[in-house]
C-alpha cells in the first residue's frame, strides 16, 4: 500500500503538471523525512510524458506540507499554455511555478491555497519580487509568475508560503543554475 501511495503521488504530480503546464512541474518522489530539501536540477535533459524537457526545480518537505517549485524557459512552453495563462514568452524569460501540498494522514498530497511570495537576486545584487498569480485546474491550485533572465544563469530564490490554516509560514531558499543557452 505504501508503494501504491507513492506511485499515486508521483503520478498525480506528473498528471497535474501536464494538465497545468504540459511540463511545468516535474514528477517528484516524495520523501517522508521532514525538513529535507531536494534540488531536482539534473545535468541531462529528462522528458516528461509530453516529450518536453523537465524544468529545473526544488522540493522541500515540512511538517504537514510539501512545497514544490520549478522554473521553465517560456519559449519552451506549449502555445496553448502561453495563451491560456497570458504568459509573455521570450528566450530570456522564465516561468516560476509553485505548488503547496498538504500532507494528508493517508499519505496523499492535496494542493492547498496559500499566500505565496518569491524574491530573487539579479546580477547586480538587487532583490526582485516575482509577481505571482494563482491558477486553478480541476480544483488544484498553483502559483505562477515570470522573470527576466537577462543573460543570468544562476538564481537564488527565497520563497515564503502561508497555507490557509497553517500556524507559521513555510520558508525556503534554493538556487537553480540554468544550462547555457545555445
Amino acid at each position: 500500500p505504501i508503494m501504491d501511495t507513492m506511485q499515486k503521488n508521483t503520478f498525480r504530480t506528473v498528471a497535474l503538471a501536464a494538465l497545468l503546464s504540459t511540463g511545468l512541474l516535474a514528477g517528484c518522489d516524495q520523501t517522508e523525512e521532514p525538513e529535507q530539501s531536494t534540488d531536482v536540477a539534473e545535468n541531462t535533459p529528462n522528458l516528461d510524458l509530453q516529450g518536453h524537457e523537465r524544468p529545473l526545480g526544488h522540493v522541500e518537505e515540512f511538517e504537514g506540507y510539501s512545497l514544490q517549485a520549478s522554473i521553465t524557459p517560456t519559449d519552451r512552453l506549449p502555445d496553448v499554455m502561453i495563451e491560456e495563462h497570458n504568459i509573455e514568452p521570450g528566450p530570456e524569460r522564465l516561468l516560476f511555478n509553485a505548488i503547496i501540498y498538504d500532507k494528508r494522514s493517508d499519505g496523499g498530497l492535496e494542493p492547498v491555497a496559500a499566500d505565496v511570495s518569491v524574491v530573487y537576486e539579479n546580477l547586480v545584487g538587487h532583490e526582485i519580487e516575482i509577481d505571482l498569480r494563482q491558477v486553478e485546474a480541476n480544483g488544484d491550485v498553483s502559483y505562477i509568475g515570470t522573470l527576466d533572465t537577462s543573460g543570468q544563469l544562476v538564481f537564488r530564490f527565497v520563497m515564503e508560503a502561508q497555507p490557509e490554516g497553517a500556524d507559521e509560514p513555510l520558508q525556503t531558499e534554493f538556487e537553480v543554475q540554468l544550462p547555457p543557452r545555445e
